[in-house]
């Protein structure tokens, strides 16, 4: 892999929505947890589901490493991933979760990664506040999974296979 593909947003200038990307359907999902996003959920449910999200709202950071959320219409949350290092951005990526008739995305854009394209990750369960992304085809990481630990706190923890090692990343961030 080249880098990592992180979850750092900055503050949202513009607030138009990510391209449209042609999402793959992930129809494989393990058992985690006691809420399941399969393919035979209704569009009713995955509107719960979508709905929920509003906990993610907000700017969140941590050392040097932030994260910026916000709702863009019924479908669709925009969002912006930043390092700093000093008064240096290090790191830059667009984020989107979008509702769509298949299921709940999780969309991450970093421009000098995997050609410019967007990658997708599915929503594979979604526990109050715990809520886990995954995208095996995906070199690294493979899986998403926030958190929320208190009103004002959140939980990041990034994992999967990069060449052929198990890795996982764990990011603790505050709302701003």
């Amino acid at each position: 892999m080249k880098k990592l593909l992180l979850i750092v947003p900055l503050f949202w200038w513009g607030c138009s929505p990510p391209p449209a990307t042609d999402v793959p359907a992930n129809d494989s999902v393990d058992t985690v947890n006691d809420t399941l996003i399969q393919a035979e959920d209704t569009s009713a449910q995955l509107r719960d589901y979508f709905e929920q999200l509003t906990v993610l709202e907000g700017n969140w950071c941590s050392d040097g490493f932030c994260e910026h959320w916000q709702r863009y219409n019924d479908t669709l949350y925009t969002g912006k991933g930043y390092g700093l290092q000093g008064n240096d951005t290090t790191f830059s990526e667009t984020l989107a979760i979008a509702l769509r008739a298949d299921g709940i995305f999780y969309l991450a854009t970093v421009p000098d990664q995997n050609e410019a394209r967007t990658i997708p990750f599915k929503l594979q369960w979604h526990h109050q506040h715990d809520i886990s992304f995954t995208n095996p085809l995906h070199d690294f990481p493979q899986s998403i999974h926030y958190q929320i630990t208190g009103d004002t706190a959140v939980h990041i923890h990034v994992t999967g296979r990069e060449k052929g090692n198990d890795r996982a990343i764990d990011f603790y961030l505050n709302k701003q």
